[in-house]
């Protein structure tokens, strides 16, 4: 017969008498010391605080958390300065593998521009350098980069006339304008404007015709007026009118003929006919 003790512990920690009792028909085996260790061989255990317990298991539990990754960002600074020091390497001699000669870049075939417009050689060859160091960085094939050129200055090219045109466009527009305010102004002047508009431009167009020179001057004068738009101008056209209308600027005209004025001959004039 077999005597198994069972043991409980409190809240406390204090392992008490043994509480329970079996009796187990079972074969007595060589040694009841093989199979459980007796109370009696136990050792003593002595009370322990409850708070103490836990600081202790948690202090275990910290520990074994704080062990997982704590070398890996030591471990991977590590590595980074194992690393560094044969770049560094790498770096001094490459440079010192270089030559002090700097390498010649590529050159290439005349650029062509379109009709009309002419390159600057000094600016081609600023472009032409820089074209041959973006290929020497980026190992581009050769034709390719001239064809990437010529593109280039295409473009370029097409930016600069579409400007032209349209600040062209934009001068001619504010020209025509001014044009026709200077003709509103003209046709508004109470002076030589209104219903005397017309007899003042008359008086202005005798005057170019008078004075103007032959024909070919007189169609220079008209071309003048049209090209810078002052023909429209107010000062302008007064100016010419008044002009006209002075006695000063007209021409001479021939004089009538004066009559004789007859004399009265005395007796001896009519009779011996003497004058």
């Amino acid at each position: 017969m077999t005597e198994i003790v069972t043991q409980s512990q409190d809240a406390v920690g204090v392992i008490p008498s043994p509480t329970v009792s079996l009796d187990i028909a079972t074969p007595e085996p060589a040694s009841i010391a093989d199979v459980i260790p007796t109370v009696e061989s136990s050792p003593p255990v002595e009370a322990v605080k409850t708070d103490e317990i836990t600081s202790e298991v948690k202090t275990d539990e910290v520990k074994k958390e704080s062990t997982l990754l704590g070398d890996q960002p030591e471990a991977k600074t590590e590595s980074k300065e194992e690393t560094k020091e044969p770049a560094q390497a790498d770096e001094k001699e490459q440079e010192g593998s270089k030559s002090d000669e700097p390498a010649t870049l590529p050159t290439y075939d005349e650029f062509q521009a379109p009709e009309g417009f002419t390159l600057d050689e000094a600016l081609i060859g600023d472009f032409s350098k820089t074209l041959g160091e973006f290929e020497r960085t980026t190992n581009a094939d050769h034709a390719e980069v001239q064809k990437f050129g010529q593109s280039l200055i295409d473009r370029h090219v097409a930016e600069v006339k579409t400007s032209i045109d349209r600040y062209t466009t934009s001068l001619m527009d504010a020209f025509e304008q001014q044009k026709s305010d200077w003709r509103q102004s003209f046709e508004n002047d109470p002076e030589i404007g209104g219903n005397r508009k017309d007899t003042t431009v008359n008086a202005a167009l005798e005057f170019i015709r008078t004075h103007g020179g032959n024909e070919e001057q007189r169609k220079e004068i008209h071309q003048i007026m049209d090209q810078t738009g002052i023909g429209n101008h107010p000062a302008m056209i007064r100016l010419l009118a008044q002009a006209a209308r002075s006695s000063s600027f007209m021409e001479g005209k021939p004089l009538p003929a004066t009559m004789p004025v007859p004399t009265v001959k005395n007796k001896i004039e009519k009779r011996y006919g003497v004058s």
